[in-house]
């Protein structure tokens, strides 16, 4: 069992920077990360949620139905569906 944060929260630590400007602060565990925030009064450092990686889902590979886009819109066309032919035109450049 771990040490929860409101248990150490009336604790403060005087640190300083080595040579290289890095710091070395007690009580932190090894491979956790911290998220670290700067306040006018200083800066916090606080346990990060831990965030679970989301599952893998296995990648479903579809085959498709074998037949083309005219095959498929046949019955829509028998029930009365009309696609016009419109001239083909050139695109211009996406503006987003």
């Amino acid at each position: 069992m771990g040490v929860r944060m409101w248990e150490i929260s009336h604790m403060q630590t005087l640190v300083k920077a080595d040579d290289k400007r890095r710091l070395m602060i007690k009580g932190l565990e090894s491979g956790r990360q911290y998220l670290v925030t700067e306040q006018e009064d200083g800066w916090w450092i606080t346990p990060s949620p831990d965030v679970k990686r989301p599952r893998r889902r296995n990648k479903r590979q579809w085959a498709g139905t074998g037949k083309s886009l005219s095959e498929l819109l046949r019955p829509l066309k028998e029930l009365g569906l009309e696609i016009p032919n419109a001239p083909r035109e050139k695109v211009g450049p996406c503006r987003f």
